[in-house]
């Protein structure tokens, strides 16, 4: 039976609690709250995790069990990293962000 783009992201967002919940060592997610539609997940050389959320503009980072904003984003439609949806590590081990709000790749 196929996954519903709905099941996607739940499935997802308990992924990424998950990793949360294991980074940390503990029984509950660190700052879970400030994510609510979790859509795109990178881990970098260091084992930094990095995370895109569709309701939140710009990029968040767990490193050293504390999740904060990376990079902000613009609110306005069409902005800087308005809509981030996929992130990737390079082979240099660079981020590398695409934005479907200007169909820009970032790095």
């Amino acid at each position: 039976m196929p996954v519903s783009p709905g099941h996607h992201f739940n499935l997802l967002t308990v992924l990424l609690l998950s990793i949360i919940c294991c980074h940390e060592g503990t029984s509950r997610p660190l700052a879970a709250a400030e994510l609510q539609y979790p859509v795109a997940v990178a881990v970098g050389p260091s084992g930094t995790i990095y995370i895109a959320d569709r309701k939140l503009p710009g990029i968040w980072q767990l490193e050293d069990g504390k999740l904060e904003v990376f990079v902000s984003g613009d609110k306005k439609i069409g902005g800087f990293l308005n809509a981030v949806r996929c992130l990737a590590i390079d082979g240099a081990g660079q981020l590398l962000v695409g934005d479907s709000a200007t169909r820009e790749i970032y790095r």
